[in-house]
């Protein structure tokens, strides 16, 4: 059974290393020129730990491994999702993006009222997926490699989400 959770400070010290593993994973999968190091991992860990009290990690585990985690930030009434990685074994027929963005909605403050992410123009997957959460492409990031999507929370199916994470 998949376990959800939104992980502290030193959850995320201990399960840094299995969560670096699936964006390393991923990574190969979308550009397999990029090779990911422990230098790689130093300098996100070292980020990560430095911006943590701004953000949030919701973890999803299968039998004490990690198998996705989303990070995501809370500005006034929008989110940011920062990032979504799920390990590639565990993409499409397991539920976990559900799992992960059902959770997700579980832990919004009341006052977040729209979304937005940015999107490598390369991983279209995850274009896909944003389109299906009612959020559109508006714009392209200060390099021109990501498009930011935004989009409403009042509206499907976000809505629908946010209904089926309540008990």
């Amino acid at each position: 059974m998949i376990r959800y959770w939104k992980i502290d400070r030193s959850e995320f010290d201990r399960l840094a290393p299995q969560m670096f593993a699936i964006l390393s994973r991923n990574m190969l999968i979308l550009h397999p020129e990029e090779i990911l190091s422990a230098y790689d991992y130093s300098a996100w860990f070292a980020y990560q730990t430095a911006h943590f009290a701004e953000k949030a990690f919701l973890l999803a585990e299968d039998a004490s491994q990690v198998v996705g985690y989303l990070q995501f930030s809370v500005c006034a009434s929008q989110l940011m999702i920062e990032e979504i990685e799920i390990a590639p074994e565990y993409q499409v027929h397991f539920g976990i993006l559900r799992g992960l963005l059902q959770e997700l909605a579980a832990q919004l403050p009341p006052q977040v009222e729209t979304a937005a992410a940015y999107i490598h123009k390369d991983n279209l997957r995850s274009a896909r997926i944003a389109e299906k959460l009612g959020l559109s492409p508006v714009g392209e990031s200060t390099g021109g490699k990501s498009v930011l999507y935004t989009g409403t929370l009042n509206a499907e199916p976000w809505r629908t989400l946010c209904a089926a994470a309540e008990p």
